[in-house]
């Protein structure tokens, strides 16, 4: 997504508008033992065994066509 890098825009402290810098935010990485997560589950051993494995049990990709094509931006006024 293309971002001007300044933006006319109301500031609540001055009461005008004023030429505000745009700055795109990075999403960093998600933490691989989150509640939850695939690798977390494996440490505790709930993905082998005998019997119904829950949602381990599931297919393991999404469907074609399912998956999201463009990723949510985070946009900080500095």
């Amino acid at each position: 997504m293309k971002i001007p890098k300044k933006i006319n825009r109301y500031c609540p402290s001055c009461r005008k508008k004023t030429e505000q810098k745009v700055k795109q935010q990075s999403t960093g990485r998600a933490s691989t033992l989150k509640r939850g997560s695939k690798q977390r589950a494996k440490l505790r051993g709930l993905n082998r065994g005998i019997g119904n494995l829950g949602r381990f049990s599931r297919m393991k990709n999404q469907a074609k066509g399912q998956r999201k094509t463009t990723k949510k931006t985070a946009i900080v006024y500095v």
